[in-house]
């Protein structure tokens, strides 16, 4: 994982909306949910989820899955591993998971 896609991935993180989004997935599990129980559970038009869960999207931080018509969408726990082990890499000063680099 480059810095910048540690970056990015951090920066999507840094949302009180996006927060809530995800700590209701981790709370699902791998099956995740579809926008619609996400919006009322969460309390926020679906307008607006559909704007955070682009972001979380783009950052690799949720999985998209589609069944039939229903789409369903999870954390992505590979990243989120990375990004929980880079955290605790830095604070010990052992940054060695972390590369230079564009994408």
């Amino acid at each position: 994982m480059t810095l910048a896609v540690t970056a990015r991935a951090y920066a999507a993180l840094g949302n009180v909306t996006r927060l809530r989004v995800c700590h209701l997935l981790s709370i699902v599990g791998v099956g995740g949910l579809t926008p619609g129980s996400m919006s009322t559970t969460l309390a926020i038009d679906e307008g607006t989820l559909f704007h955070h869960l682009n972001k979380l999207l783009a950052a690799g931080i949720l999985r998209v899955r589609k069944d039939g018509h229903m789409t369903y969408y999870s954390l992505n726990s590979e990243v989120m591993v990375r990004l929980s082990r880079g955290l605790v890499d830095y604070a010990k000063g052992e940054p060695r998971g972390a590369r230079r680099g564009g994408k």
